[in-house]
């Protein structure tokens, strides 16, 4: 029979004879036929065999089962592949247009409104297949996906569903984060990880805001923007921080951002306390719910960032949560994904994470304590950044922080922050390395910087004041350990009288250049701090260390330090600011050992002792601030509330 089959297969279409049916190979033939065990008979153009028709079954080639379920396969491939490239798409043109990131929208639509391409039949095929015989299957129509019911007759949408377009972004990447492959593995929403949008944030209202609720006035905060714009913004390296000219434009954007720029401004502005207080306490409310929040912007990033470096009391925590989100957002990829792959959506970005880093370094530094960040692939490969053909003065400035804590940083690595270990005569080899990288910065990075037309001469005069900063810290490690007055090498002298030269030099600096002196309320507390810093340490060397044959002269500190009170006290800054209480603690420390200078040239021993009282123990650590102060420290003040 077989043979028959096929010789008439092979005769021509007008001269052959068509059989009532033939019998199908045993390989082709039907599910319930082989089942069976019997011959599958087939009429010419149908889709059924003689027994099924006959019964009234469903006529199903098992080829064509095996046909169809790699068919779905390859189509569920190819649709997830096409979804990944259509989210990302989306993602870039919603990130280049400063909107929401894709995954703040809402889903609206029911599974059963969906219009899926027609590869969802797979299912009505295998199911209706011998409903009508003489259709072709290709014809059959298509049938909408099934849902699942609630008892209510709502659709079920349980975690395990609501995360599979999540599932699937995590499927190309065979080494990720252990808990995405256990958020893969159980679709627990609690698990997911957090949204890498960098849109504006969504808990931005311009009706809703604190401004709307009255707690500030519209007149009062656009003079606080314009303020905070003109001043501070052009001293975070030319506004790199804030891509927004006008207040409208802010509090559309982000809320907590439109909080930070004007607390800070209320902050460095006399009678302004009611509106400190008042946006200050609202940037508090939203920094909580930023920091339990699963979805980030851009914009409370800038924000985070804008508080550190202008905040006391909240710099050390913004900066380790500025850190948290920025990751969570994986900003810190950006600079490799700019470099290497040439994405252009990355710059904004990666300046984002290259701020993120000097600040992390200055408010350790400020406070002693190791950094967060190290020296990953952008720290490295800051020169390839500057390739970029949309890199300014701004960028240039910023880069140029970046290329001087990638040396302290070093420097940190080497010596440690431990203020009792005494550094070797081995040690002080090192010492001198790094004063030469200092020296290097300094000549390759002050004559690219231009002047600006906010702030003058202020971006190549601030790199002479932070070369003389670094160099304070660096060589100011030679005391660390010993004790007053004790035996000093030779070595060791030279590198402590760079230490002494650099804190005069930073203070002479600081009220001499009148751009710096202009800036001296307005720059971040890194500044501040390093100022005042170098001024007690200059006290405390020549009132404790004046028998250790040091290059300082009681007269010339008392002197430089009368400068530095006068030049703070007359700063119009609201009585919250930290120069405020910085001038009125050196004021009182600085009478007091006038007084105790005039009563004699040769302080009694009780005398000493009161001197010791005031200025407390050197124990330089060359990168500690708040620790190395007794009389008065940053711990010591509630500055704010």
């Amino acid at each position: 029979m077989e043979n028959s089959m096929d010789r008439s297969e092979n005769l021509p279409e007008a001269n052959s004879h068509v059989p009532e049916y033939v019998v199908v190979s045993k390989g082709r033939a039907c599910v319930e036929c082989k089942k069976h065990k019997i011959k599958c008979e087939m009429r010419p153009n149908s889709i059924s065999c003689v027994r099924c028709r006959k019964k009234r079954l469903k006529c199903v080639n098992s080829n064509e089962i095996r046909r169809l379920l790699d068919e779905g396969e390859i189509w569920r491939t190819e649709y997830s592949s096409q979804l990944i490239q259509l989210r990302s798409a989306v993602s870039t043109l919603l990130r280049a247009n400063n909107l929401p990131d894709i995954l703040s929208f809402p889903v609206k639509a029911e599974q059963n409104d969906l219009d899926l391409p027609e590869s969802n039949a797979v299912d009505k095929r295998l199911s209706d297949t011998s409903m009508q015989d003489e259709t072709p299957l290709a014809e059959m129509p298509l049938s909408a996906p099934s849902t699942s019911m609630t008892e209510n007759g709502q659709q079920a949408n349980t975690n395990r569903e609501a995360g599979m377009d999540q599932v699937k972004e995590l499927e190309p990447e065979l080494v990720d984060a252990p808990m995405n492959s256990v958020y893969e593995v159980t679709k627990l929403e609690t698990l997911k990880g957090y949204s890498k949008g960098d849109g504006v944030s969504t808990k931005s209202c311009l009706e809703e805001d604190f401004i709307s609720a009255g707690l500030l006035g519209l007149e009062e905060a656009e003079m606080l923007f314009s303020f905070f714009y003109r001043t501070m913004n052009q001293f975070l390296w030319g506004g790199i921080a804030l891509p927004y000219n006008d207040l409208e434009s802010v509090r559309r954007a982000s809320s907590i951002l439109t909080t930070a720029i004007l607390s800070v401004a209320a902050l460095n502005l006399p009678n302004s306390n009611k509106a400190f207080l008042n946006c200050y306490n609202e940037y508090i409310r939203l920094t909580f719910t930023v920091t339990l929040s699963r979805n980030h912007s851009l914009d409370e990033l800038r924000a985070l960032i804008i508080g550190a470096f202008w905040l006391p009391d909240l710099s050390w925590k913004l900066s380790g949560l500025a850190i948290r989100v920025a990751t969570e957002m994986d900003v810190h990829k950006s600079v490799r994904r700019l470099i290497v792959n040439g994405d252009e959506n990355e710059f904004e970005r990666a300046k984002i994470w290259y701020l993120i880093y000097i600040l992390e370094h200055q408010i350790s530094i400020a406070y002693g304590r190791p950094p967060s960040i190290y020296e990953d692939f952008s720290v490295q490969n800051y020169n390839d950044f500057l390739k970029y053909r949309g890199v300014t003065q701004s960028d240039l400035r910023m880069i140029a922080q970046v290329a001087l804590y990638k040396i302290l940083a070093r420097a940190y690595k080497r010596f440690g922050l431990d203020t009792d270990q005494c550094l070797s005569e081995e040690d002080l080899n090192d010492l001198r390395l790094f004063n030469l990288e200092l020296d290097q910065w300094r000549i390759v990075w002050k004559p690219k910087l231009e002047d600006s037309p906010y702030v003058g001469s202020y971006p190549a005069k601030g790199v002479i004041w932070h070369h003389h900063f670094g160099k304070f810290q660096l060589n100011g490690l030679a005391f660390r350990g010993l004790p007053p007055n004790g035996p000093v090498s030779t070595d060791r002298r030279e590198l402590s009288n760079i230490a002494i030269a650099s804190a005069v030099a930073t203070l002479h600096i600081t009220f001499e250049e009148e751009d710096l002196r202009k800036a001296i309320s307005g720059v971040p507390i890194y500044t501040h701090a390093m100022v005042v810093f170098c001024t007690v340490f200059l006290l405390k060397v020549a009132w404790k260390w004046n028998r250790s044959s040091l290059n300082i002269d009681r007269t010339q500190v008392l002197s430089l330090v009368d400068n530095v009170v006068s030049l703070l006290s007359s700063e119009r800054v609201n009585e919250k600011h930290i120069i405020h209480h910085s001038a009125m603690g050196l004021k009182a420390m600085l009478l007091k050992l006038k007084e105790k200078d005039r009563s004699s040239e040769s302080p009694s021993s009780e005398q000493l002792r009161q001197i010791d009282l005031l200025t407390g123990d050197l124990s330089f650590g060359g990168f500690g601030f708040d620790e190395n102060w007794t009389a008065f420290s940053m711990s010591t003040y509630d500055y704010f509330m």
